[in-house]
């Protein structure tokens, strides 16, 4: 079994998984659903970081955690069933873990290793984007360099915080200009979300920021 042969087969199952519980109602992706959540409170103008009022009723009062920027990325996500969230989250899974491992172990074997582990399938069942920052993290570092270097770890950083270490990394390699450009793409994407999302974003980086679901 090649490794796009398992990719292949593992979107698909997840596709499937998605439509079944659609069809049947039932709860799927608690993470994934926040996202959508956050979506939909931007086009309503509601505030971001309170109740969120398009939860739905099986899934735990949990804040939006994210930086505006990413709340406008997940406002298509209105757009779809919250299982189909899950779904459209979980399709990158495969994909994302391709491009992390392949600098390591480009096989198909570890590739249905990497399912089996906790982080992985816990960010799968969730509906989380832990697997595609990886993977934009990874394709940074290893592989780009020249003009848009550090453009991927700015994008990933911008959406959630934790990315922003990897400058540091830039910066201990020699890498001064990646890392100029990584702090660059953060900044301007933090800056289109506080143009487009004032309020908010005064609330997240004075308060929200620090609230305990952060840690």
């Amino acid at each position: 079994m090649g490794i796009r042969t398992v990719t292949a087969t593992a979107t698909a199952a997840f596709a499937l998984v998605a439509a079944v519980w659609w069809s049947l109602g039932r709860p799927l992706g608690v993470d994934s659903a926040v996202y959508r959540a956050g979506g939909i409170a931007v086009l309503r103008g509601e505030p971001l970081y309170g109740h969120l009022s398009a939860l739905p009723g099986w899934a735990p009062e949990l804040p939006f955690t994210y930086p505006p920027f990413a709340a406008l990325l997940f406002t298509p996500f209105a757009a779809v069933p919250v299982q189909w969230c899950w779904g459209l989250v979980a399709l990158m899974a495969a994909p994302a873990l391709v491009v992390a491992l392949r600098p390591y172990a480009p096989g198909a074997g570890v590739l249905l290793a990497a399912f089996a582990l906790q982080p992985v399938w816990q960010t799968i069942g969730l509906g989380q984007l832990n697997l595609v920052l990886m993977a934009l993290v990874v394709l940074d570092v290893l592989h780009r360099r020249g003009s848009t270097g550090g453009v991927l770890i700015g994008l990933a950083a911008a959406i959630k915080l934790v990315p922003l270490i990897f400058v540091g990394h830039l910066l201990l390699t020699g890498r001064r200009a990646d890392a100029a450009r990584a702090l660059g793409t953060f900044a301007a994407a933090t800056t289109l979300g506080a143009v487009l999302l004032p309020g908010d974003s005064v609330r997240y980086w004075t308060s929200a920021l620090f609230n305990d679901h952060f840690a």
